[in-house]
């Protein structure tokens, strides 16, 4: 299959990229200036295209030529804050750009496009114990607020499409080799190097999208035989932990003396996706977390 993948230099873009052309595809992934990043210029079956989605003649151009059985849009714009003044630029780029990219496929014929979007969607409160379900949508943030909206152009454009499947898949803190922030990298640096692990909330529950999961996410939502509808479901590991559980066991699998340090007056909050559906609609088969770390880990202490 011909794919476009936006977001070409981003963490999941460049990785999402990666996996479907090594996979066999042939893809295009988008950046946004040639003096943009691009980690992966040598890989057979990946090409790079200067692309502004926000731009709507520069959309219809691209697809318009490139004759793509799928899109995979994973380009956002995630750190703009949540005050007002951020409201154009979110509007412009998390919202303007899908819609740009979904009328042009729709014209084109492309049938199958699929959006990774995010646990914002459900707004900061606790998830239930079973997680949350995809019907619970209540963003409360101007970040969770714009991925919803370009969720519900989907849902418009799928009705009015003949033949046009489109697949949301809602990520949640997604981590791995090639992200160098977050919990993980800085728990794991901390212990490959016996240094203490200080951890701000550690009886939190989460449960994060690694990227392993997302690309698996990926390939079954582009390839599963699914009606011309929109879809969607949340993407995320096997297994919910605690910040604590999660130092830990990384501090086992390193074989560190680190010592653990945690905050006596931290909030205690549940962040956690319920995965049911997209193991039914998609046969999604989620990443352990102990086989995950252990993996995760053995990269680290090599660098």
């Amino acid at each position: 299959m011909r794919i476009l993948v936006t977001g070409g230099n981003g963490f999941i873009g460049s990785r999402v990229a990666a996996h479907l052309a090594r996979s066999g595809h042939d893809v295009v992934a988008t950046l946004h200036s040639d003096d943009s990043r691009r980690p992966l210029d040598d890989l057979d079956g990946l090409a790079f295209a200067v692309l502004d989605a926000t731009d709507r003649e520069s959309v219809h151009r691209m697809i318009g030529t490139g004759q793509f059985g799928g899109i995979v849009h994973t380009a956002a714009l995630i750190d703009a804050g949540d005050d007002l003044e951020a409201l154009p630029q979110l509007i412009r780029t998390n919202v303007g750009a899908v819609g740009n990219l979904v009328e042009a496929a729709s014209r084109c014929g492309c049938s199958r496009i699929v959006f990774t979007s995010s646990i914002s969607v459900y707004g900061s409160g606790n998830s239930p114990k079973t997680g949350f379900s995809e019907s619970s949508v209540a963003p409360d943030t101007l970040y969770g607020w714009s991925k919803r909206s370009a969720e519900e152009i989907f849902d418009s454009a799928s009705a009015r499409t003949p033949g046009l499947s489109a697949v949301t898949l809602r990520l949640a803190g997604v981590h791995g080799v090639g992200r160098d922030s977050g919990a993980l990298f800085s728990f794991t640096r901390a212990a490959l190097n016996n240094a203490a692990i200080k951890i701000a909330e550690p009886v939190s529950r989460f449960r994060w999208s690694f990227i392993d999961d997302v690309l698996q996410g990926v390939d079954r939502a582009l390839m599963a035989d699914l009606s011309a509808e929109h879809h969607i479901v949340n993407v995320a590991s096997a297994d919910s932990f605690t910040l604590l559980e999660l130092a830990e066991q990384i501090r086992d699998f390193a074989d560190s003396q680190s010592a653990i340090e945690v905050n006596p007056e931290a909030q205690c909050r549940r962040s956690v996706l319920n995965i049911d559906k997209a193991r039914q609609l998609l046969n999604f088969r989620p990443t352990l977390l102990k086989e995950f770390l252990q993996s995760y880990v053995s990269d680290q202490s090599n660098k």
